[in-house]
């Protein structure tokens, strides 16, 4: 990173101290651990089913080493927020990030099928910790741009992360089979002496803490709020995983059969996703409404796209432009999230939106299918049903922006 690209990410005074690029830099990586749970076994599936196949439920207790960490995250993030609204953030994180490490690297003691997977939950969990309360604490230590900029950092690295994690995997794993894969969460540790060095509980936060319960009321929750962005962040996270995960079963439909070009043709659209976080950066001022016009326009129209293209070059086009979409919508709604809360929840209402993204993971893949099944009879033309709702989302926001400018307009004398 630059000294010019460091400009973009002016410190914030928290307290007696103040929070700049080390900080958020630390925390910003952190958002590579999850994706680290979900990719770096994804290459070694068939070492999975050469070792476990046989056992009786292997066809779903072998998807489950893989998926069961995001379900955690789903199910147990609002918890991790509220612990960290109550306890602190920055204890729980450390210890989340150790235990992490040692519940990923586990599995290359442990034999059993279901241990393994146990290990997996443990992981789960400390994961719903790390992405919750490592984004309420750039919440905490940021205002402004530079807040909405290390948040958007968040997607960036996740995502550009991805594509090691699968080349990482796949290489160790061929050397040295899949549990030495599993060693690699142990790196984990290595935020531990970080944390301890470069960050701190924010004050207002230790002095509620250490105050106890007859302490100033804190503000309240803005539920409200809650429940809009909530629901704006599960459908945004189900248009984000269709177009990202369910790109191979869409080139299959339109005939491509060479996994070497599915791969290319993959990757290529899915540079657009941390595109669209960098071009947040410039844009990161704009009202959250404004931008969902734009986002929800540009994935709608290519979602929309999907539903008539004939070759896999067209899809892939197609995917880029929503996936680059989708690379500015994830940034906008944690920080239109984020924008309400107020510090004493600011971790529960970060879990709730960590929350409602994981489980559009789950809801996307079912939809598609259940579409594909019951309403359109194709994959792309459930795409392109897709597309179209958002489309119906983006108008809902100019009426909304229309309402806005109306109810602030002068009153005439």
């Amino acid at each position: 990173m630059t000294t010019e690209n460091l400009e973009a990410f002016p410190a914030s005074s928290v307290g007696a101290r103040t929070a700049g690029w080390p900080q958020g830099l630390l925390l910003a990586l952190q958002a590579v651990l999850p994706t680290m749970g979900a990719m770096m076994l994804v290459p070694v599936v068939p070492l999975l089913l050469k070792e476990y196949g046989a056992t009786p439920g292997a066809s779903y207790l072998i998807p489950a080493i893989l998926t069961v960490p995001a379900l955690c995250i789903a199910l147990f993030a609002p918890a991790a927020g509220w612990l960290g609204d109550r306890l602190g953030r920055r204890a729980l994180l450390i210890g989340a990030l150790l235990f992490y490490g040692l519940a990923g690297a586990s599995p290359i003691l442990i034999g059993d099928v279901m241990g393994v997977i146990g290990s997996r939950v443990v992981l789960g969990i400390c994961e719903a910790v790390i992405i919750t309360l490592s984004a309420t604490l750039i919440g905490d230590y940021f205002t402004g741009r530079a807040r909405a900029r290390w948040l958007a950092m968040i997607s960036t690295f996740a995502s550009l992360s991805a594509v090691a994690f699968l080349a990482v995997g796949g290489a160790v794993g061929a050397a040295y089979g899949w549990r030495w894969v599993t060693v690699i969460y142990g790196l984990s540790i290595l935020f531990v002496p970080a944390m301890l060095l470069l960050t701190w509980e924010p004050k207002n936060q230790a002095a509620q803490v250490s105050a106890g319960p007859t302490s100033v009321e804190p503000d309240p929750f803005p539920w409200k709020h809650m429940i809009i962005t909530g629901i704006s962040t599960l459908f945004g996270g189900v248009l984000f995983f269709s177009l990202a995960v369910q790109q191979g079963l869409a080139l299959s439909a339109l005939g491509v059969q060479d996994p070497g070009r599915v791969g290319l043709l993959t990757a290529v659209a899915s540079l657009a996703n941390p595109i669209g976080t960098v071009v947040f950066w410039r844009v990161s001022h704009w009202r959250p409404v404004v931008l969902l016009i734009v986002e929800f326009t540009i994935i709608g129209a290519a979602c929309s796209a999907i539903a008539f293209v004939q070759t896999d070059v067209q899809f892939a086009a197609a995917a880029f432009v929503g996936l680059f979409g989708c690379g500015l919508l994830m940034p906008t709604l944690i920080t239109w999230t984020m924008s309400a809360l107020p510090f004493s929840g600011r971790a529960r209402g970060t879990g709730i939106f960590q929350s409602m993204f994981m489980l559009a993971q789950f809801a996307s893949g079912m939809l598609l299918a259940f579409l594909t099944a019951a309403v359109t009879g194709s994959l792309l033309k459930s795409f392109g049903l897709l597309g179209a709702v958002a489309l119906v989302v983006a108008l809902f926001c100019v009426l909304g922006l229309m309402k806005q400018r109306w109810q602030a307009r002068p009153v005439a004398a």
